[in-house]
């Protein structure tokens, strides 16, 4: 009696062994489905089927697959009573060739288009076979791209769904897996693990744009948004745009600190999708100011009485958008979509409304936006003055002066005399109106530059030099935009004729002006004495000569002027 107890207890123990390794062949769970939909012509369509094992460990519980039995119903409408034949993509199947779908309405593994209604895509097994070890990674195993050939245009949304009923010649869809313990096959159907990601054909079909840039002036620019319908038939594939999002870059440094409105100048949206240029609300048009910044235009509410985008031309213009600085532009615009909404960005979005289920469908594709914009640089218009003068201490005769920066460090341009700073003074108040820093070449020559506002105006010249006398213009002069202008050749080009005769009909601006408070004298002598005591070489205020130390060689220049009473005439 023992014996048989524990025979018993082996058996049952062994039967447990069985059924738990049997169990272990087949996948705990599992994902299929449909996706990739597009329309390749007006009179195809294609999407994948994919199956995936989901199980915790794939290792221990791999998925062989018996057999697939897909029924797929279809909108009626969208066949638009033409014919329809299924066919499988060569090349796309995951599966082994001998499990591979076939078109054809006979026969196990066909694949054909069954005109009951509502319509349906059979998807018949093929006979039993030990199958295809099925992928746990990525979307899984395909088990093929279906291409659906219409006799006639296809027309609306195809409005695909998985089907496990068999109700009016309905196709149910069925997962068998290979049990390898058994050799046998298991229905492990699970509707919960059928999934659609079709996009039901419109995401594919538009295109938008921006183009039509423009400078109006230095602080206005001006684009067009265009969004147009590339279905393949537009009168059964109609855009209706539910909401338009735009989200534009634009350099922080393109405002150059100025503040910025948008408006809209024109549309060819109904009124009730026209954004508005406000910063709350719906529909808005707005600057949004952070780093880089945003051009934003938020959508209306969603609209089923929206635009119907046109297929011709550039499409429809959404919005032709303004952009108002209150400085002027810098640089180059480099306007772009944008898609994150990450660091406050706002991404860019469309929305087609779906009139089968009466429901805004987002229809966002990035490699259907395109930028046709020229992307202007602001060039802004400036006003050039060449100016000649020369610096009595550091010239060397025959309309020259030394190179003072050179003699320093041999590495400063030997064409270089020094810099000096040339201010416009308003000729009415002679008030400080403009300022520029410039070098002054040897041959006493300077180009500056102001800005272009300068043309026009009438200003009086004045030069100032470390140490150099500050010396005005005689008179205002009237500035167009490019102008001249000499201190070198009479003084009278200088306000109370204060400039040096440097002999040869060439006059200059005095030195010895080393503490630069508008007069030679006795106060300039400290520094010049500590200075040249001291033995000091380099680019100093007290060498007056330019020639990199400051010595006895200095003292001849302050003298004359202190003693002639040199100070800085205004007019």
């Amino acid at each position: 009696m023992r014996t048989i107890i524990k025979s018993i207890f082996i058996l049952a123990a062994f039967a447990t062994v069985l059924l738990g390794k049997a169990a272990a062949q087949v996948p705990t769970s599992y994902q299929c489905v449909i996706l990739n939909d597009t329309m390749v012509s007006s009179t195809v369509y294609e999407f994948d089927v994919y199956i995936k094992n989901t199980s915790s460990n794939t290792t221990t519980n791999p998925f062989k697959l018996s057999q697939f039995q897909g029924g797929l119903s279809v909108s009626p409408s969208f066949r638009n009573s033409g014919t329809i034949s299924v066919t499988v993509v060569s090349g796309t199947s995951g599966l082994s060739s001998s499990q591979i779908p076939t078109p054809t309405n006979t026969g196990t593994g066909r694949a054909y288009w069954e005109t009951t209604d509502p319509n349906y895509i059979r998807i018949a097994p093929k006979s039993l076979t030990p199958g295809t070890t099925i992928s746990g990674t990525g979307s899984g195993t395909r088990i093929a791209r279906f291409r659906l050939t219409n006799t006639v245009s296809f027309s609306g949304n195809p409005n695909i769904a998985w089907n496990f009923n068999s109700t009016n010649q309905a196709y149910p869809t069925k997962i068998f897996a290979y049990n390898s313990s058994t050799s046998l096959q298991v229905d492990i159907t699970n509707s919960a693990s059928h999934v659609n990601s079709l996009v039901n054909v419109t995401k594919f079909n538009y295109t938008t744009v921006l183009k039509n840039d423009a400078l109006v002036n230095d602080s206005t620019y001006e684009f067009d948004i265009y969004l147009k319908n590339t279905n393949p038939n537009v009168a059964n594939f109609p855009l209706i745009m539910s909401q338009f999002q735009g989200g534009f870059s634009i350099a922080n440094s393109t405002r150059d600190g100025g503040t910025v409105t948008v408006s809209v100048v024109g549309s060819g949206l109904g009124s009730s999708q026209i954004p508005t240029p406000l910063n709350t609300g719906t529909g808005r048009a707005y600057w949004e100011l952070t780093t880089p910044n945003y051009i934003r235009i938020t959508p209306k509410s969603a609209n089923a009485n929206g635009m119907v985008i046109s297929s011709t031309g550039s499409g429809t213009l959404v919005a032709r958008i303004r952009i108002s600085n209150s400085k002027k532009f810098l640089g180059t615009i480099n306007l772009d979509w944008n898609y994150s909404n990450a660091n406050q960005a706002y991404p860019s979005k469309i929305f087609a409304w779906n009139s089968s289920t009466s429901q805004q469908t987002e229809i966002t594709t990035q490699v259907n936006h395109y930028d046709s914009l020229s992307n202007p640089t602001v060039v802004l218009p400036v006003t050039n003055l060449a100016l000649t003068a020369f610096l009595q201490g550091m010239y060397v005769g025959s309309s020259s002066m030394t190179a003072a920066p050179f003699n320093v460090n041999g590495t400063t341009p030997s064409t270089i005399a020094d810099t000096i700073t040339v201010q416009l003074y308003n000729s009415a108040s002679q008030t400080l109106a403009y300022s520029a820093t410039s070098t002054l070449s040897t041959n006493g020559v300077s180009n500056i530059t102001y800005a272009g506002e300068v043309s026009g105006g009438s200003y009086y010249i004045v030069i100032k030099h470390r140490n150099s006398i500050t010396t005005w213009s005689a008179n205002p002069v009237q500035f167009s935009a490019s102008t001249s202008y000499s201190f070198a050749n009479s003084d009278a080009k200088a306000a109370g004729n204060n400039l040096a005769n440097l002999g040869s009909g060439i006059y200059g601006i005095f030195s010895g002006d080393i503490n630069q408070d508008g007069s030679v004298d006795f106060n300039d002598y400290p520094g010049l004495d500590l200075s040249s005591s001291n033995g000091d070489l380099g680019y100093l205020p007290c060498d007056l000569n330019g020639d990199a130390s400051v010595d006895f060689n200095d003292y001849p220049i302050i003298d004359v002027n202190s003693s002639n009473g040199v100070i800085s005439v205004t007019p």
